[in-house]
């Protein structure tokens, strides 16, 4: 009854993560009332997302996909999280790291060890390598982050860096929820890898393709640089 639940919300947490996903990366303007809606209603759903994952991994030990939780959710609460502290006031509390900001990157440290304890043990079995591949990816980004965190007047080329980390780490929380999706659904005969990771090698292009797009727009700009 609880696992039925469970999986029911889960479910439903990753389509509300794919439909908000999609109308926050189209709509526009960006930074509208209804981009801002759906970026909310994404996280929102992400956070329920890993929370379900993280409760169903004590009923059915499927690492890859808590792994992907965790990648998808921390970047999507950190591209939010940077978003709000870029927008601040440079001295005002909200320009800085808050508790969550450190308890979320250091619980991506956390597990990471954890999986890397598990892996060791021979716990991950198969799911080894791609449950720390994926984690590897949200190690750097929390390293990035605590690095950031501890020195915020450090100062980057990019003015507009909270905007540019709030692109891609955002769409990078999409890519995982699609590759979740996909890895769940796809047709028996596929391969499980390719279901797998096809999210990724299509989305990270176009990604870099729309990053690099934006770059040149603020480098035109003048928001490159001091």
């Amino acid at each position: 009854m609880l696992l039925s639940a469970l999986t029911t919300v889960h479910v439903i947490a990753g389509v509300f993560c794919l439909g908000a996903g999609a109308v926050s990366a189209f709509v526009k303007p960006k930074g509208g009332r209804w981009h801002r809606l759906a970026g909310s209603t994404f996280i929102r759903a992400l956070a329920v997302s890993a929370g379900t994952a993280a409760v169903l991994l004590c009923f059915r030990f499927q690492p890859f996909f808590f792994a992907l939780s965790v990648l998808s959710f921390y970047f999507g609460f950190s591209g939010t999280r940077v978003l709000t502290r870029g927008r601040a006031v440079d001295g005002s509390p909200s320009a800085r790291a808050h508790v969550a900001d450190w308890m979320a990157a250091s619980a991506v440290l956390g597990v990471t060890v954890l999986a890397a304890y598990w892996s060791y043990r021979g716990v991950l079995g198969g799911d080894a390598g791609a449950v720390l591949g994926l984690l590897s990816f949200a190690v750097v980004a929390a390293g990035y982050d605590l690095w950031r965190f501890a020195f915020p007047h450090v100062r980057l080329s990019l003015r507009s860096l909270h905007v540019f980390e709030h692109l891609t780490k955002i769409s990078g929380a999409y890519i995982a929820v699609w590759c979740a999706f996909t890895a769940n659904v796809a047709p028996e005969g596929v391969p499980g890898v390719w279901t797998q990771i096809a999210p990724a090698v299509i989305g990270t292009p176009i990604l870099l393709v729309v990053a690099n797009r934006y770059f040149r727009k603020w480098r035109r700009s003048g928001t490159v640089g001091h």
